[in-house]
């Protein structure tokens, strides 16, 4: 499971890194601090060929907010696929009605438990695999 976190919060993200790799050893998460900072990441790991699992989005970054970021990752075609989770200190009808509108597959409440979060961030990462394989043909 490859996930990138961008928030401004370097403590929380230490957290989010550690609540994955509790669960799965294997995890690699992949943090950055802010938009500017989240969005060259993000054309990195496109360049290297290292789409990401997930992306979790702090709703407010010190240099933009989750929602540009929702809209960059929706202009972009490689990450158009890639679920996204808009995180947020209060999420309310319409905080989340505006990450949908922008593109988030979820929104997340922090500072909320870790293992709902990592639950549903391998429910999100299971449908969007599921989405990717192709359907057989029907046989009559």
């Amino acid at each position: 499971m490859r996930v990138v976190v961008i928030d401004d919060d370097p403590m929380f993200l230490r957290l989010i890194q550690k609540a994955f790799e509790t669960v799965e050893p294997a995890a690699v998460v992949l943090s950055a601090t802010g938009f500017a900072r989240g969005r060259a990441a993000l054309r990195q790991l496109d360049q290297l060929g290292l789409l990401p699992d997930l992306i979790l989005i702090d709703r407010s970054l010190g240099d933009g907010n989750g929602v540009e970021m929702l809209e960059f990752l929706r202009a972009e075609a490689v990450f158009a696929g890639v679920p996204a989770v808009m995180v947020s200190a209060v999420v309310d009808g319409e905080i989340r009605a505006e990450a949908e509108a922008a593109g988030a597959a979820a929104c997340y409440e922090k500072p909320g438990g870790f293992d709902p979060l990592v639950e549903l961030a391998e429910a999100l990462i299971r449908l969007a695999k599921e989405r990717q394989q192709p359907v057989p043909p029907q046989g009559g």
